[in-house]
């Protein structure tokens, strides 16, 4: 149960991590942002095949003292990931998102009993129906099993499972092109998710992509609330409605609790603050921020791809939040909203941005952002320390920091300039500059159309 395997023993990562938490599920309005989350007692683990996941709601992480949750993709033997067929996920559709004979119709019973008039209070509310008990959310065939060579046998089944199984209507298609009105895209979802999940198979290294597309309000893909979180080797992609880029509206957000003044609720010993160690991980919110670490928050994150965000790359604000940095491309980031630009955020971010607490960069690559590459303007409340890094091409000024004199701003060996490119320091970047690389020298030895020789008169 501490080792979840995702799609084996549980079919998707919502299923996975609320077995790994215990107690009652709490829901709370912080920021006017509603949060359901329960808290995880005790370190776990849970192992990503690779392939694209969809989650149905924030993954909320509540960690209790110095336990730690890790979120990883499972590496192979070799050094590769998991699965390396990109087909398998086909055979997933087929096999496994077919309705099957219920076990068991005691919900549905209890439901028509009640009656239409029957007002009685339950005991989850409609905000966290999503939540089931873990025995509902298992698996409901054995095929999942055979064709990631594990053994088991037949596997429950409930009205529960049948629901989260269901794609028809899953919110990923709008964000590959499809309509993003859910009751018409029925007849092209499963087309849309094959091309998922043949983008998670694309390049020399396939990955595992954690999608949340919601038309709720400032919903982060993942939120740090207390303890300490492990996301490694995962792509993420955030989409939501809304333009509070500060409380929720980011990929990733590392923010602690609120209480009922509105103040935020400094972890005592033994509980530890909220703490992000993001690793080999790829970062993009179509909605608003990559990556959040605000009101006393903790992030540290390395070897990733902060990119093509509507808004901040990092973004770095409220007293005794920290933020190191090393190996990791912030690129492209600030491009608004495209998907609903009149309501939406607006074009024009930093790559990265410290408007309150400490941020640490080394050996980065900040590029090619819409706005100022890096910006820490406070010369009270913001410290910052880049070292070693490429800071290139970015549309406003290339760094804002504070004044030498101040004591908080510390520049060393950057390679620093208004056009060019910096070099990638991630693989996720390198991979995708590879593809696009292999796929330019395609068009160039295949032309679009290719005649016949002219025969001779």
């Amino acid at each position: 149960k501490q080792n979840p395997v995702v799609p084996i023993d549980y079919d998707t990562v919502d299923a996975a991590f609320n077995a790994v938490s215990s107690g009652p599920l709490i829901e709370s309005i912080e920021n006017n942002v509603l949060h359901a989350f329960r808290e995880q007692r005790t370190s776990c683990r849970i192992l990503l095949h690779p392939g694209p996941y969809f989650l149905r709601r924030p993954l909320v992480a509540n960690v209790a003292g110095s336990a730690e949750v890790t979120i990883e993709i499972i590496i192979g033997s070799e050094g590769g990931c998991g699965m390396n067929d990109p087909e398998h996920g086909m055979i997933w559709q087929q096999n496994y998102h077919k309705q099957q004979p219920l076990a068991s119709t005691t919900s549905m019973e209890d439901d028509s009993e009640r009656g239409a008039g029957d007002t009685t209070p339950q005991p989850m509310s409609a905000a966290s129906a999503h939540f089931a008990s873990a025995d509902e959310l298992r698996p409901s065939t054995p095929t999942l099993r055979q064709i990631f060579g594990s053994c088991g046998g037949r596997l429950s089944s409930s009205s529960a499972a049948l629901a989260g199984l269901d794609t028809s209507s899953r919110s990923s298609v709008g964000i590959v092109g499809c309509s993003s009105d859910y009751e018409d895209a029925s007849e092209r979802s499963k087309a849309y998710r094959a091309a998922f999940r043949r983008q998670c198979f694309r390049g020399p290294r396939p990955t595992a992509l954690v999608c949340l597309e919601t038309r709720r309000q400032n919903e982060p893909a993942v939120r740090v609330r207390r303890g300490t979180l492990n996301l490694r080797g995962i792509k993420f992609l955030h989409y939501c409605e809304g333009t509070d880029i500060w409380n929720g509206n980011a990929a990733v957000q590392v923010q602690t609790a609120f209480g009922r003044n509105g103040r935020p609720v400094r972890a005592a010993p033994p509980m530890v603050p909220p703490t992000a160690n993001v690793v080999d991980c790829d970062i993009t919110s179509l909605s608003g921020r990559g990556l959040v670490n605000i009101d006393g928050g903790i992030s540290h994150v390395s070897d990733c791809n902060i990119h093509d965000s509507a808004a901040t790359g990092l973004y770095v604000g409220g007293a005794g939040s920290i933020a190191t940095m090393e190996r990791t491309d912030v690129v492209e980031n600030g491009v608004g909203n495209i998907r609903n630009p009149r309501r939406g955020v607006a074009r024009g971010h930093s790559g990265v941005y410290v408007e309150q607490g400490i941020a640490k960069l080394s050996d980065c690559n900040i590029s090619r952002n819409t706005l100022t590459g890096i910006s820490a303007i406070s010369t009270e409340q913001a410290r910052l320390h880049i070292e070693g890094s490429d800071v290139r091409a970015n549309r406003s000024d290339q760094m804002e920091l504070p004044s030498e004199d101040s004591g908080r701003g510390v520049n060393k060996n950057n390679s620093i300039s208004s056009s060019g490119q910096g070099r990638p320091r991630s693989r996720h970047l390198m991979d995708s500059v590879a593809v696009q690389e292999a796929a330019d020298r395609r068009s160039i030895m295949l032309p679009s159309t290719p005649q016949s020789p002219r025969e001779p008169e």
